[in-house]
């Protein structure tokens, strides 16, 4: 039975159980946390998040798939300490967003694939955590900067036989999906993300006949797609017969502090430790608690329901990893 990475260490496939397989423990800048002392408090963000990854783990979750790349500002040693305090199966990643950093544009995608190796094979850092997922994004369009980081990933998986998980919106997921397999990629090892904000279901079809997974991963965020659009949308698939390559998730951040959530008077971390969550629908738990019950009522069964938040996360690393192994 292959072996899946976690920042705790490795886990039988059969361990991960009802998997959310895009989320965030924390999205933040580490140059204004290093430079500021204010800006987060880590010691504080441990408890809000064992309570809110508690929520989730009463509705049955056990593994969190963290997609925060390298540049989004993840903390491999603050990610272990929320997977140990609160008890829970998390899978950090390697790779690269879409922001058009110099750093980016300048380095070769053969390095830029080195450096994702290095952590896959040998640990972040000094901390002997190794990455389980590789993370790229797109959005808008392919630029050639995001051809370069989609090209490293690429690189990077075909060397491990790590999977990948993408972010992609406006229009990139089928040219995502395209573009990693021409480069060699195996449809089994990718997820392409976020194709639940896309409503088109013959696009989504084609996506699908690639062969890859794909991510209908932004339940709660009723800005990019209302509720109960995501919940047609999926329904559709499912009776298409696509029920085996759906995957589920909220691309939720126990912490963000982009400017949505800086507010000028109050940092963004003040924002988050003062919320009453009791009453905010979008966390973890929003897929159990709001959207299950939707589908439901369209007919979806709860063994549907099982088969996106645990057998097709178990297939998708299971096929990735024995394929490694090989």
């Amino acid at each position: 039975m292959p072996k899946i990475q976690t920042v705790c260490g490795p886990i039988d496939s059969a361990e991960l159980g009802s998997t959310l397989m895009h989320e965030h423990i924390l999205v933040s800048d580490l140059v204004m946390r290093y430079n500021f002392s204010d800006w987060f408090n880590a010691d504080e963000f441990i408890p809000h998040a064992k309570m809110l990854i508690g929520r989730a783990k009463e509705r049955g979750v056990k593994t969190i798939v963290d997609a925060t790349p390298v540049d989004l500002g993840r903390d491999i040693d603050l990610i272990r300490r929320v997977a140990e305090t609160a008890e829970i199966q998390i899978i950090a990643s390697t790779g690269f967003y879409c922001n058009e950093h110099r750093y980016l544009a300048d380095s070769a995608p053969e390095y830029l694939a080195e450096l994702m190796i290095g952590e896959l094979e040998h640990g972040i850092r000094d901390t002997g955590v190794r990455p389980g997922i590789i993370k790229c994004a797109s959005d808008g369009a392919l630029t050639p900067v995001n051809k370069q980081v989609l090209r490293a990933a690429a690189l990077a998986s075909l060397a491990t036989g790590t999977p990948i998980t993408t972010h992609a919106t406006n229009g990139t997921p089928l040219a995502q999906a395209l573009f990693l397999l021409e480069q060699g990629v195996p449809a089994h090892k990718i997820v392409i993300g976020h194709c639940g904000d896309c409503n088109d279901v013959p696009y989504l079809e084609q996506v699908l006949q690639t062969g890859c997974y794909i991510g209908m991963d932004r339940f709660g965020l009723d800005q990019y797609m209302p509720l109960h659009e995501r919940v047609g949308t999926l329904v559709q698939l499912w009776k298409k017969g696509y029920l085996g390559q759906m995957v589920l998730s909220h691309d939720f951040s126990l912490f963000i502090d982009t400017p949505d959530y800086a507010k000028n008077i109050h940092s963004a971390w003040t924002i988050f430790k003062n919320r009453d969550w009791s009453r905010q629908a979008f966390q973890l738990t929003y897929l159990a608690d709001v959207a299950f019950p939707a589908l439901k009522e369209q007919g979806m069964t709860d063994g549907d329901i099982n088969r996106m938040m645990c057998g097709n996360p178990r297939s998708y690393f299971e096929q990735a990893y024995q394929t490694a192994e090989e």
